[in-house]
Parts: C-alpha cells; sequence; structure tokens
C-alpha cells in the first residue's frame, strides 16, 4: 500500500474526561493514515500509532446520541480518556478501517 493510500478523513465530536460532547471547541477531524492516527480540534491535537494504542473500543451513553468510540492508550500526557463521535458516517466502519490497519479494536 503507498504511504497516504489508506488516508482518510472524518468530521465528528470530540470529548476528552468528560461525558459531554456538545458545545464550543468540540468539533473534531479524524484523520488516518498507514502510520498514525490523529484526532484535532479546539480541544487539542492528538496522535496515536499502534504501539500507543491498547484498544479502540465502542462507546456510547444513550442511544438517541449514536455510538462513537473511546481510545484506550499509553500516552500519559495525553487525557485518559478520549472519544470521537462521527456526523454523517457508522463507528462500524471507522473501526473496520483501523482494525485493518492493525490497531487492537473491540466491537
Amino acid at each position: 500500500m503507498e504511504k497516504d493510500a489508506a488516508q482518510k478523513v472524518w468530521s465528528g465530536q470530540m470529548c476528552k474526561n468528560a461525558l459531554t460532547t456538545k458545545g464550543p471547541g468540540s468539533g473534531a477531524k479524524l484523520t488516518v493514515t498507514n502510520e498514525n492516527l490523529q484526532l484535532k480540534g479546539l480541544l487539542g491535537d492528538f496522535t496515536f500509532t499502534t504501539d500507543t494504542v491498547d484498544v479502540i473500543e465502542k462507546a456510547g451513553f444513550f442511544p438517541w446520541f449514536g455510538t462513537g468510540f473511546r481510545i484506550v492508550h499509553k500516552i500519559n500526557d495525553y487525557p485518559s480518556k478520549i472519544m470521537f463521535w462521527p456526523l454523517f458516517a457508522r463507528s462500524k466502519t471507522i473501526l473496520k478501517h483501523l482494525k485493518d490497519l492493525g490497531y487492537n479494536v473491540r466491537l
């Protein structure tokens, strides 16, 4: 696969260390390449590789909010809980792509 052949970008909502994904600054973009995944928004810029991610798992608090996913990681300088809810895409599609790239994904 070419270096950026697997690059995909999704828009959504991000939260860190809280249950809320609404309000100013929660919008985010998830960019996934062969080398890493990056969540970037006003709440911060977080980059992960397969080596720094323990597991990526489905997360959802209320069915009417939809389902997102939680990144459980090993990076001490990052918030312990980082979650992403995609807009206009299904979490299952993103999680399958991440699994295909070698991330430990729990469906």
